[in-house]
């Protein structure tokens, strides 16, 4: 489900609303605990439980996170920012989910075992994720309440009504993206050179959805037109009323292949963008061994010991933690320097040269299958987990390869490609364990180490297909609009030479180098 529909979700969030898709994120995601606490620890609960459950795949949630609140972090935070703000959230990812485990282990010795006490307290937290969700605030709005746009153009309170309309209807007809030669996507925002036009007062009667909607956005004008232009030229052709039928059968036909088009969108878009494609495949890469590797630790470690048929409960504890728990303590600081490498260097030259480093220290588990000693079991165990850290960089990668209107689809595609590695490696545990048990190697697990470093390896291969984004100029967005506060005014011209200020195809304008300054100021063009 995760696979098919995390896309969509982050198309959801980059068209309608981003803190909505946050809120259907948090349904999807509780609403298979509400029903425990609601139906109880019967067969009822149970089926409900597992039914919710399956359909809670939408939200793509994984052991790293959730796109959609991943999309959310690049909405709020500068692109130059980015790379040790995902080092921070993954770090706190990792601190929640450790903190949530050791809470749920004093509610469970606190109430004597009581299941139920469990279920309200994880129902708790969950109402706690919706406050947080309400305290953010998106960068959408100027001073004096007025919406940015791309250019310096302005839309008053009056025109409000108009723009959401008209984005409403490029949201559900056009899926608000129209189709750009010059974007290299094939896929642009629609740029602004002048101000937008009041609503049209020539109609006679109410202005309608589709008009209100031209009014407020030219691109959806431009779309509206040349779908009524293709709509009338068919009737055209077809000779008037008697060939009504077949322009409406031509209409039809158009009307589904748009439909087509933008159920595919998720899928398209991957396919168009070599880099891209190749970060989804980096991102399979790179989930697969830790996936792997979680399924079969820690029988791994217990199986070193002699443990996994052995009565000895404390000592299969102490081996488990020992083996687990401090690599997750020291992910902590982990991602913290990893987002701060990333921001020194640059994000695409920190993951070539992690991905490395973790696939070889992925193998070093296989010292206890020759040293089998407890001091051993944390210094190799810390390295599955440590292996996590390349996801901070690879998820920066994301904001700077995907166009910047459709981050939250291409980081939801980015998301399924981490749930396709997940069913490929419950698929491989499943398929491999009872083999390798069978051949008759004595203790086999540790074959998976060397094959989640191999993983890794063939992932680094991918890295240099990956080609990313250039950076916007100082004081303008990615999308092309001015940051908040940035000062655009064209820059003073100096004694050496002149510079002219001219309006660009964004509404801004550019620096032109028009020629050295002559005796006086003027410049020869």
């Amino acid at each position: 489900v995760a696979m098919i529909f995390s896309g969509y979700l982050g198309r959801w969030g980059d068209t309608v609303d981003r803190r909505g898709a946050m809120v259907a994120v948090g349904v999807l995601a509780f609403v298979p605990s509400w029903a425990l606490l609601l139906f109880g620890q019967t067969s009822a609960g149970l089926s409900a439980y597992s039914l919710l459950s399956v359909l809670g795949g939408i939200a793509c949630i994984t052991v790293t996170g959730c796109p959609t609140c991943y999309a959310l972090v690049t909405d709020v935070i500068p692109a130059g920012d980015r790379e040790l703000a995902f080092g921070c959230v993954f770090a706190g990812v990792v601190f929640v989910a450790i903190a949530g485990n050791v809470g749920g282990l004093m509610v469970n010795a606190f109430f004597g075992g009581d299941s139920r006490a469990i279920v309200l307290y994880v129902c708790v937290l969950e109402l706690l994720y919706f406050f947080a969700v309400g305290l953010v605030r998106l960068p959408t709005k100027r001073a004096g309440g007025s919406f940015a746009v791309a250019g310096e153009e302005e839309f008053d309170a009056e025109h409000v009504d108009s723009g959401i309309v008209g984005g409403a209807i490029a949201a559900t007809v056009f899926g608000s993206d129209v189709v750009g030669e010059g974007s290299p996507h094939g896929m642009s925002p629609p740029t602004l050179s002048a101000p937008l036009p009041p609503p049209p007062t020539h109609t006679t009667g109410p202005l309608t959805l589709e008009g209100r909607a031209a009014a407020s956005c030219p691109a959806v004008a431009v779309e509206l037109a040349t779908y009524d232009s293709d709509t009338s030229t068919s009737c055209s052709e077809g000779g008037g009323s008697s060939s009504s039928s077949s322009a409406d059968g031509e209409s039809g036909r158009k009307v589904r292949r748009r439909m087509l088009q933008k159920c595919l969108a998720p899928l398209q878009l991957v396919l168009d963008d070599p880099s891209l494609r190749s970060l989804c495949v980096v991102a399979a890469l790179v989930s697969l061994p830790e996936i792997t590797l979680t399924d079969v630790s820690q029988q791994f470690a217990m199986s070193q010991f002699e443990l996994i048929a052995s009565h000895k409960g404390n000592k299969q504890k102490e081996v488990t933690l020992l083996f687990q728990w401090p690599g997750f303590g020291l992910l902590l600081p982990a991602f913290f320097l990893v987002g701060m490498y990333s921001k020194h260097v640059g994000a695409l030259r920190a993951l070539r040269l992690l991905i490395p480093v973790t696939g070889a220290c992925l193998s070093l588990p296989v010292l206890l299958k020759y040293f089998p000693r407890m001091w051993l079991v944390p210094i190799t165990g810390v390295s599955v987990p440590m292996a996590m850290v390349v996801f901070a960089p690879l998820q920066t990668l994301i904001t700077q390869v995907a166009p910047p209107d459709r981050i939250g689809e291409a980081m939801g595609s980015v998301g399924a490609s981490k749930q396709v590695a997940g069913l490929v490696s419950n698929l491989l545990v499943s398929f491999m364990v009872p083999i390798l048990v069978e051949s008759g190697i004595k203790k086999p697990l540790w074959i998976f180490y060397p094959f989640a470093s191999c993983c890794s390896f063939l992932a680094l291969w991918f890295t240099f297909q990956i080609k990313v984004r250039e950076d916007p100029p100082a004081g303008v967005a990615e999308d092309g609009s001015p940051e908040q506060g940035a000062d655009i005014r064209p820059q003073r011209a100096s004694p050496r030479q002149c510079r002219t200020y001219t309006p660009g195809a964004s509404g801004f304008g550019r620096l032109v180098q028009s020629g050295r300054a002559l005796p006086g100021g003027a410049a020869t063009m």
